[in-house]
């Protein structure tokens, strides 16, 4: 069934990427999309409960997503503002 990914919709050209790697005791995972990318004074706003740049959009996601990071000892941050834009999410291995 076809997917709808909000990010890259307007976009001419479609990609999202999803990288994982190991980096000594962490996982990082980058998620990078073909979207029109996130205004640079709008990158740390991003984050904060409530805000969203888009109409129909409650702004809890990424907040959502960077506290279950935190709750985890990781981090999650935008790495590239314009596309491809690229958040990271780190969570530490554990065993």
């Amino acid at each position: 069934f076809p997917v709808t990914i909000e990010a890259v919709e307007s976009s001419p050209v479609k990609s999202v990427g999803i990288v994982v790697e190991r980096a000594g005791a962490q996982i990082n995972v980058k998620i990078s999309d073909s979207g029109s990318g996130v205004h640079p004074n709008e990158k740390e706003k991003i984050f904060e409960p409530f805000f969203s740049t888009k109409p129909r959009h409650f702004g809890v996601g990424l907040s959502n997503s960077r506290n279950f990071a935190k709750e985890n000892q990781g981090k999650l941050f935008l790495e590239t503002i314009v596309s491809p834009t690229t958040f990271v999410l780190t969570l530490p291995i554990t065993v």
